[in-house]
């Protein structure tokens, strides 16, 4: 039966539609025209004039009096109608946003002598007819608001609902270097990662990074709206709809050039950095739109610039002079002999009995002296945070902008967008060059996105239109680490780390350090990858009496070209276990650890080439606004999606047979094991009710099932046998090292080729079926036009998450507690697939439906829509999110088999946030309010003056408290602690304060939070590790509070007739008010509650700009 309809919906999509559906770039009017008794009129024509460009779109009304008309582009149009025996009736000149959907409803007169044409009141400014919620941004607010770095995407956070996104959510491989760090948009308890990004409609979305691909300058963008909750039908995904639409040209030429200017001169210093780090950006470029054939053919085109040059500054934790020489007594530490340990109660030994906090030379390893040596000497006092260096970044971009509009007749109407942009960037790392070794670690990114489209739009008849799209879009990347080609682990004595004849696994390998600074070339670099989109896409608008019809759908395919192995010239861990007293947990140091070369565990793997996978995505929809009466419109929608498993040269571990099920290769099966998923069935049920008659006020509620792919597992599923070869080595702190353990043993001459039939080491697994989250939202709210043109609106939202995707946050093969005291007899010796293959390791879980979280919010706006002299929009949220996890990037689960012990705030959770943004002409000078008889040069110095900003205020941010160890020793992915009491009562165990770094009693930034709140859990008497796993409550340390003010100044001059030069002051942060990170969540060492930065570009900056425009 399933399959029967699947097929019936896809027909009646391809027979009427022929294509599928994007979201909609344009917008409508509709109304009902009446006689002056209030009697309907038949057949009335209704003419919409577009006021830029001419063009006209002709309706009639229906037997119901009613008409609609559609995909209109935004922009300001004037309203006429007309019928036999009536005066032309016309409306003032209307502005119309992207999605909106506007009622014009009009009386008619009797034809009279004395006038033919009339002048209807004004058309209401509140969306009569939709029950979703969004904000809509204007061009004139786009470019007028102060926005550091010009990127638009911050003002899609200051709508209610909407935020900055988790601190330390990144892309989804989490050390991924992105072509656009740093703004990301997360609303109503969701991820980045379940937005849909669109450009003039089509798809612009970077599937593996949850952000877009193009971002246009500001000043080429005519608006963009974000839809947050419960959309209509012909939108996919549970996130915001962002909706970004070019500007188009007019029958007039416009233009203009600009450059924006900031250096580090009126800068301020940021909070950790000792001196003000050099800064130069330059923000330049030009526009240009107009006719080429009047009322006919238009085009827009921009070129903006950028080159950066930054200092950036990083604060790291590296070892003291006396830790150089193997002297721990800063730490009061003792450190214990790992030769010692005792197999049966993991007691240990003194290393130096004389002097317990010091090293015996004669024990230090010398490859791990010079591995440590590598490392800076600190420039700032202390044992944490007492290292600050400050490298240049440089940044240098290039992007072009066009579009045209093509109107070939009232009926028929073609537009087409080519976009390109380039990003070339050089990544510092926060240690620089040091020991004579290496180029500090960093790394090149060089990146290019490219976006195509073309659209038609074609009227059948009065009453259907069909609006159809075609487009490609390509994301880009190449990473290089800046000391690839260069042997830097082997020079240090390292056998094997990098290996001849592999381009990929040169430079010096990655040392993780618990306590320290991580130090070595990035995981996951290089990183080549070419990600492609292709579309069609088709909207169908059927007018029938009082119904709107609008059915479609949306298919992509879905390329992608990728090389990135994790470590192609290895990584080792330091724990400081070996130094420790097990049985007691008294003690040790992983520098110490590091100088007896004694690692926890190393990695080293290499991809045999490139992944090539695909992936398919198909959706169909069906809506029906239906107008049941003058002032209530029911919202009625269905979509279904289907995206298939993915394609290409991918493997997917099969749970059942303990083999690799591949996707290529003599014994391949299709899509790798991986079924389809074609239950995803999303109804949208919603109501507009206004019950005045002028419409300025509008009850509106909604309900919708959504189905949101987050992220991607092109590049995961990738990584598995044959693919892949791989080394990898966890070793028990419990036992005496062994020999192939030690750091100057280094790794096999020749990595493993892991054969799928019998896989060792790690593995990944999608499951037997490819589930898409299923994301629930509701809303109940009421919008209220107010004089003056104020709209205030008030909501109850709810978003519901389930099947949420965990990816690589767990390990199905995890070895259950209590495991004690060593791995058993083989090294995976109690993992639960040990009976099936006993060389497996990790079973992670890729796109695995685990997680679910709940979010209620009350949100408000208040907004001042039409004006001369201002624009406001203030919005407040109050909000909560609860659930077990996101499963993006950063997430990991203590224990596998026990995900609802997850449960807690789930990142980001802000309790409370508020926004105001605004832009006012000040009453000053010549044609405003006062001054209108100044002299000239006082106009010039105090006249004509438009002062805007933006100001952010919210709580903290909930982060999920960890540990530096695994002290079940299960191989958990994220043990928590135990919780004794509130973090941030700084009255509990002052002692264990002290011993944590933190004054006692007081709140600073070396302990944001009481670490002394949170305990390893306690072992009981023959114990070695932990039996259970910690009950702290996830997510129950909570970041600093952020409040930020952004203003700006400026000033146009009027050269000659509509040619003007305008100035700009635009100054960020302006109180200079540190907004710090979130602390770290390692309570457990010291240090590990502090906070060490800030948030990006947190000082006071200022900008200044030239624009002429004509």
């Amino acid at each position: 039966m399933l399959k029967k309809v699947v097929r019936i919906i896809a027909a009646v999509v391809l027979l009427v539609s022929g294509f599928s559906a994007a979201a909609q770039t344009t917008a409508q009017f509709s109304g009902r025209v009446s006689d002056p008794q209030g009697a309907i009129v038949r057949n009335a024509e209704v003419r919409v004039v577009n006021q830029a460009t001419g063009v006209e779109r002709r309706m009639t009304t229906n037997n119901d009096g009613l008409y609609t008309v559609p995909f209109l582009n935004p922009g300001m149009y004037q309203i006429f109608v007309q019928a036999a025996g009536f005066s032309t009736t016309s409306s003032e000149p209307i502005t119309i946003n992207v999605g909106q959907s506007l009622s014009f409803d009009v009386q008619l007169r009797l034809m009279s002598s004395q006038q033919q044409v009339e002048v209807a009141a004004s058309v209401p400014i509140i969306d009569q007819t939709s029950s979703s919620l969004g904000t809509i941004e204007t061009t004139q607010r786009i470019v007028d608001l102060p926005l550091n770095g010009r990127n638009f995407l911050q003002l899609a956070y200051l709508g209610a609902g909407a935020n900055q996104g988790a601190q330390n959510n990144g892309p989804l491989r989490g050390t991924t270097d992105n072509n656009r760090p740093g703004i990301q948009v997360a609303v109503n308890g969701l991820t980045s990662f379940d937005n849909n990004f669109l450009l003039d409609g089509v798809d612009n979305n970077e599937f593996g990074q949850g952000t877009l691909v193009i971002q246009p300058a500001p000043d080429a963008i005519q608006e963009f709206r974000v839809e947050e909750n419960s959309m209509r039908a012909e939108f996919g995904r549970g996130g915001a709809a962002v909706n970004v639409l070019l500007k188009s040209g007019t029958n007039k030429f416009h233009g203009g050039v600009y450059e924006f200017i900031r250096n580090d001169k009126l800068d301020a210093r940021n909070y950790f950095d000792p001196q003000r780090p050099p800064f130069q950006r330059n923000q330049f470029g030009a526009l240009l739109g107009g006719p080429i054939l009047h009322n006919r053919t238009f085009f827009f085109a921009d070129y903006e610039g950028e080159r950066i040059r930054q200092g950036v500054s990083y604060v790291s934790s590296v070892p003291t002079v006396r830790m150089h020489a193997g002297d721990f007594s800063e730490l009061k530490a003792n450190l214990y002999d790992p030769q010692t340990t005792n197999a049966v109660s993991s007691q240990r030994a003194l290393l130096n009995p004389n002097n317990p906090f010091v090293i015996p030379l004669n024990r230090i390893d010398s490859v791990g002296q010079a591995v440590l040596n590598v490392l800076p000497l600190p420039n700032l006092p202390g044992t944490v945070n007492n290292y600050v260096y400050t490298p240049k970044q440089v940044t240098n971009g290039d992007q072009f902008d066009a579009r045209i509009d093509h109107n070939i007749r009232e009926t028929d109407q073609l537009f087409g967008h080519a976009a390109l942009q380039d990003v070339r960037f050089l990544k510092p790392a926060p240690l620089g060059e040091a020991g004579g070794c290496c180029q500090g670690f960093g790394s090149n990114i060089d990146g290019r996105e490219q976006s195509y489209a073309i659209g038609e739009y074609h009227a059948f008849s009065k009453n259907i239109t069909n609006d159809a799209h075609f487009a490609f879009l390509r994301w880009q990347i190449n990473t290089q680490h800046l000391d690839a080609g260069q042997d830097r682990s082997q020079q240090l004595g390292i056998p094997n780390a990098n290996r001849g004849g592999n381009p990929y696994s040169t430079g010096l390998s990655l040392f993780t350090l618990s306590g320290y600074t991580s130090f070595g070339d990035s995981s996951y670099v290089p990183e080549i990858a070419t990600d492609d989109t292709y579309q069609i896409a088709d909207i169908v608008t059927w007018l029938k009496g009082r119904h709107a019809f609008k059915f479609g759908g949306d298919f992509r395919y879905l390329s992608r070209n990728f090389f990135q192995a994790e470590a192609p010239f290895g990584t080792f861990s330091f724990s400081g276990q070996y130094t420790q007293n097990i049985a007691t947990g008294d003690g040790g140091s992983a520098i110490a650890d590091l100088l007896l070369g004694i690692p926890v565990s190393k990695l080293q793997d290499n991809l045999a080439s490139m992944d090539k996978t695909n992936m398919r995505e198909f959706d169909t929809f069906f809506q029906d606004d239906w107008k049941i009466a003058p002032g209530l419109t029911l919202n009625l929608g269905f979509r279904y999606d289907l995206y298939s498993p993915v394609g290409g040269r991918v493997g997917n571990f099969n749970l059942q047979t303990g083999v690799v099920d591949n996707n290529f290769g003599p014994n391949a099966i299709p899509n790798a094991g991986v079924a389809y998923d074609k239950t995803d069935f999303g109804p949208r049920i919603g109501f507009a009710y206004s019950p005045q008659r002028h419409g300025n006020m509008v009850i509106h509620g909604a309900f919708g099932i959504f189905y949101s792919p987050e992220g991607n597992i092109f590049n995961d599923l990738g990584e598995n046998p044959p693919l892949l070869e791989l080394y990898s080595a966890a070793y028990s702190p419990a036992q005496i090292p062994e020999t192939a353990q030690l750091l100057r043993s280094g790794f096999p001459a020749t990595l493993p080729a892991i054969d799928p039939l019998h896989p060792t080491g790690q593995v990944k697994t999608s499951g037997p079926q490819r589930l898409l989250p299923r994301i629930t939202e509701w809303n109940l709210g009421l919008e209220k036009e107010l004089p003056g043109s104020w709209v205030m609106s008030l909501a109850y939202v709810g978003t519901q998450g389930q099947r949420l995707w965990d990816n690589e946050a767990s390990d199905l093969n995890q070895a259950p507690v209590p495991l004690d005291s060593n791995f058993g007899p083989a090294p995976n010796y109690g993992r639960p697939y040990f009976k099936v293959d006993p060389d497996l390791s990790d079973i992670l879980t890729i796109d695995y439906p685990r997680f679910n979280l709940h979010f209620n919010a009350l949100e408000a706006k208040l907004q001042k829509k039409v004006s001369n002299s201002l624009t406001m929009l203030a919005s407040y949220t109050w909000s909560k999110d609860i659930g077990t996890s996101h499963g993006t990037a950063g997430t990991s689960v203590q224990n596998s088999y026990n995900t609802n012990g997850e449960r807690g705030y789930v990142e980001p959770d802000f309790r409370h946030r508020f926004t105001i943004s605004y832009t006012y002409k000040l009453p000053f000078g010549k044609g405003r309010q006062f001054g209108g008889n100044m002299g000239r040069g006082a106009d010039l110095a105090l006249g004509g003056w438009e002062l805007s900003g933006i100001t952010v205020a919210r709580t903290g941010e909930h982060a999920k408290e960890g540990t530096s160890h695994d002290y079940t020793n299960t191989g958990s992915f994220g043990p928590r602690p135990d919780q004794l009491g509130n973090p941030a009562d700084f009255s509990i165990d002052p002692t264990d304060q002290a011993r944590l770094g933190c004054t006692p009693g007081k709140r600073t930034l070396a302990c944001w939070y009481n670490p002394a709140a949170f305990a390893i859990p306690a072992l009981a008497p023959g114990q070695t590790f932990a039996h259970n796993f910690g009950n702290s409550y996830a997510g129950s340390i909570v970041g600093p509070s952020q409040l930020n003010f952004d203003l700006g100044l400026m000033k146009s001059f009027r050269i000659v007739e509509e040619q003007q030069l305008t100035f700009r002051a635009e100054m960020f942060n302006v109180a200079n008010h540190a907004q710090f990170q979130i602390p770290n969540t390692v309570p457990d060492v010291p240090g590990g509650a502090s906070i060490s930065s800030t948030l990006p570009d947190n000082q006071r900056e200022v900008q200044f700009s030239l624009k002429y425009m004509f």
